[in-house]
């Protein structure tokens, strides 16, 4: 028996004992569309707004019916109705939600919102509330929305913003004080980021309170140089022209300059903290010492192929650079979320992955030294609490990168212990004393189950095991998705999973379909639930084997593996999807290597446009949607890390788009995008378009008037979903018969 004979005997075996046992059910139903995007079949169960007191022994959730309550930890049983949404109701505050409820520093005011309105993907304005517990009031604070609300430490002041400026509001005597005062112009704000800022590197607020309540520090954002960009608004219930404007900065244009400042509550003055001069800058992150005398900066310079992290003593204004990393790459902006200062204010734990690997380093302010804390040969992800007391810094890591496990380090010895063993994806939580943990658990066939546990691993309160959805999924055809190890033509490794019908037939060859998103740093083949989706199982339900593949760029399996694709986005992932491909049909006789199919949403949208082009002596049909076709048209943050500098990779930005290979292009492509996507913009399918249109491709198109990047809605969904089910089933299933 040969290998490839072989290794399909031993797969099918597999696949076949899973679909025999669900076949023992006659009554199992298939999976509709309307399933997954209009009864909302498999919604999964909530953990109800889940919070840690910050007293350390409490814990808040909402009931069923909208009530706030109060459990102990220790065995989580109910102590207190906190606030019923009945008194919210009689207080005329029938559009106030608490669904975002925040708690001041002493827990007896808590902070509600009404009519949210989205500004960007994460940030928000509202009108804000506040509900007295002792007093059992409720009033609100302005009625002008404001946005990046928070207490202060002590618990008795907020800050917001609101317009480009940042407010303080005193609630002992209901007084608003306006501490930044930016032009009219509209040019320059403090206080919420731009919309590079905000997506790129996930800042939102952008200023911090100090620890002790005495400091705000906080961005200014200069964008006077920034250029505008506008689409049109096609508004059904207007006649009207209108269109949407914001300022967005593109590889070779203007960056917004960028000002850290700090003000004293004390004195009422706003000082500079650090200034970038005449460079062009960014600063990712900023954070306070627990001391609250030094504000750590991390800078770095719009090539992001160096960070430095820099000291601003508040008292003295003072700026003293600690130390500079270099990579011949790019820096992950995602290992400045592990920041940790300790109560001493002479050390802090930071993450870098200049040895390799993500890793987690204690620096010693005071002898400048460092000492890591992960010296392992692979990546960490989290880094989840430091319980000083104990000694102890608790993280999550990939040592499987399909997979997240939690340890728990010494801090004095460097020993380390495993806590969790299930083989799975383990999503850690602490209180804020470190004595009890929330645990959320889920595989690739195990739906989440979230329970709260005590730091020795006791269970204390299960909060969510999804066993109505579990139920639920007994009635339906499903097929078990199966991971593989599949070699690219460099011989490594890609992790991959795959999905055959629930009625697959050993002599019958089906299509494939790839489904793909590849960016850098991303995954999709995880032990996880939700990987593999629900219309994954639909489509395989037609007769489709559906296949993901994590290609070189992806995450979580060392700073090489991942950096590989610099400078030149989507050759070698899609050269690995190619090779998987040609793997996937000499492997098993029962796949069709003249239909393989490719879809992809965002970067994976870019991936399916290259699998069309690029690819297309492996690829006969492509859904792309919301794809960057151009990384000249993408926001400079996430494509100059990436790509570098424009003017220093011009040849890298010009082979790195689908537009170049479109004389190869022989398939079948869907291109979707909606107009009002100020994240991809529609420029990037409306460029493509003509470009397939002047090379004499025809193609199919669809495009969703007044829908961002997420192409959200019920109705909008459900439309889009059938759109490209049709095309795959046309194009891969029926045109075979």
């Amino acid at each position: 028996m040969t290998f490839r004979w072989y290794l399909f005997f031993a797969f099918t075996v597999v696949i076949n004992s899973y679909c025999l046992a669900q076949q023992e059910n006659k009554s199992l139903q298939p999976i509709q569309l309307e399933d997954i995007y209009g009864k909302n079949t498999f919604r999964m169960q909530t953990d109800h707004n889940f919070r840690f007191s910050k007293d350390g022994v409490h814990y808040y959730q909402t009931s069923e019916n909208g009530d706030l309550l109060k459990f102990r930890l220790t065995d989580g049983k109910i102590q207190d109705t906190v606030l019923k949404k009945t008194q919210l109701q009689q207080q005329g505050a029938n559009t106030v939600s608490l669904s975002r409820y925040v708690w001041n520093a002493q827990e007896n005011l808590l902070l509600l919102h009404s009519h949210r309105k989205s500004i960007y993907r994460f940030s928000f304005t509202s009108i804000p509330w506040l509900y007295d517990i002792a007093r059992d009031s409720l009033f609100q604070l302005t009625d002008q929305p404001v946005s990046n609300i928070s207490f202060s430490p002590t618990g008795r002041r907020v800050a917001y913003c609101k317009g480009n400026n940042i407010f303080l509001y005193d609630i002992d005597t209901r007084k608003e004080t306006q501490i930044t005062h930016a032009p009219e112009d509209g040019a320059v704000k403090y206080g919420s980021a731009d919309w590079v800022y905000e997506e790129t590197f996930g800042v939102v607020q952008a200023y911090k309170w100090s620890y002790d309540g005495r400091y705000i520090a906080c961005y200014e954002f200069d964008m006077s140089r920034v250029p505008v960009y506008r689409f049109p608004i096609y508004d059904a219930s207007s006649l009207s022209e209108e269109s949407y404007a914001y300022r967005y900065y593109r590889p070779g244009e203007p960056i917004s300059e960028v000002s850290i400042h700090i003000y004293d509550l004390h004195t009422g003055n706003l000082q500079i903290g650090d200034k970038p001069g005449e460079m062009e800058y960014y600063y990712p992150r900023i954070y306070w010492s627990k001391d609250s005398r030094s504000l750590f900066v991390y800078k770095m310079p719009r090539d992001q192929r160096s960070f430095e992290i820099g000291q601003i003593d508040v008292r003295k204004g003072s700026y003293k650079r600690l130390f500079t990393e270099r990579d011949e790459r790019y820096i992950d902006r995602a290992t400045f979320d592990a920041f940790y200062s300790f109560v001493d204010g002479r050390r802090f734990i930071y993450m870098s992955e200049k040895e390799g690997w993500r890793r987690l380093y204690a620096y010693d302010l005071k002898d400048d030294k460092e000492t890591v804390l992960t010296p392992f040969s692979y990546d960490a992800d989290r880094l989840l609490a430091v319980d000083e007391r104990k000694g102890l810094l608790y993280c999550s890591v990939a040592e499987d990168p399909r997979e997240r496990q939690v340890l728990s380090i010494d801090l004095s010895t460097g020993d380390a212990e495993r806590l969790t063993h299930d083989s799975g994806w383990h999503t850690w939580s602490f209180n804020p004393t470190s004595t009890h943990y929330l645990e959320t658990f889920s595989a690739i066939n195990r739906p989440p189950v979230t329970t709260l546990f005590s730091i020795k691993g006791k269970p204390v309160r299960s909060l969510v095991d999804n066993a109505r959805l579990r139920d639920t999924l007994q009635s339906f055809k499903m097929s078990a998705p199966h991971f593989l190890q599949i070699p690219n033509r460099h011989g490594v490794d890609l992790h991959a999973w795959i999905l055959f019908p629930p009625d697959y037939k050993q002599d019958t060859q089906y299509p494939v379909l790839f489904a793909n998103y590849g960016g850098p740093g991303s995954q999709k083949v995880t032990n996880s639930w939700g990987m593999v989706n629900f219309w994954h199982q639909y489509l395989a339900q037609q007769g489709i084997i559906v296949v993901c593949v994590d290609n070189t760029g992806t995450g979580f399996r060392g700073a090489g593996f991942k950096k590989a694709i610099y400078g030149r986005l989507g050759i070698q992932e899609i050269e690995d999807q190619m090779d998987a491909a040609r793997w996937l049909s000499a492997q098993y006789p029962t796949v069709d290597p003249t239909r393989i199919g490719f879809w992809g949403w965002s970067f994976g949208g870019f991936m399916a446009s290259m699998a069309i082009t690029y690819g297309a002596e492996v690829f006969s049909t492509a859904v792309s949607v919301a794809p960057v076709t151009n990384w000249e048209l993408y926001q400079s943050g996430y494509a100059e890390r990436h790509m570098g500098l424009l003017k220093s990779n011009p040849e890298g930005y010009a082979s790195s788009t689908p537009m170049a290979y479109i004389d190869r292009m022989k398939g079948n492509l869907l291109l979707i995008h909606g107009t009002a996507d100020d994240n991809v913009h529609f420029r990037n399918s409306a460029i493509f378009s003509q470009q397939l249109i002047k090379a004499g491709k025809q193609f199919e198109q669809h495009y969703y008037p007044d829908k961002d990047h997420a192409i959200a809605g019920t109705q909008t969904r459900f439309h889009l979903y059938q759109l490209m089910t049709d095309f795959l089933i046309e194009k891969l299933v029926r045109e075979s018969r």
